[in-house]
């Protein structure tokens, strides 16, 4: 299972399910742990990682939350893009990664 850390009000709006989508920048790092390469080493949409646990902070007693994910895909936006509800804006020519999230899994 994938652990990644999370702000608080992006943690809180998943935890309450307002958010259905975690976005993340297409760093080297982000595109190696959440995507996979096809045939022609592009990056493309991961099936393959089915949870993932996020982490409000360092603390051993930090905030956790466990959720099913349903695909992982990168995204190139041809338009500017503005998602109040998934605390998410992109402009035109940007790139992301967006992690789609399921339910909620009891730890």
């Amino acid at each position: 299972m994938l652990t990644l850390q999370i702000k608080r009000n992006e943690f809180e709006a998943i935890a309450s399910g307002k958010n259905k989508i975690e976005w993340r920048s297409p760093s080297r790092y982000n595109k190696r742990l959440l995507l996979t390469k096809n045939g022609d080493g592009l990056f493309v949409e991961n099936t393959e990682i089915k949870e993932i646990r996020f982490v409000n902070g360092y603390r051993d007693n930090a905030p956790k939350i466990k959720l099913e994910v349903l695909f992982i895909r990168p995204y190139r936006f041809i338009r500017d893009v503005n998602e109040p509800e998934n605390n998410f804006r992109g402009n035109e020519g940007e790139n992301a990664i967006g992690i789609h999230l399921g339910r909620i899994i009891p730890e």
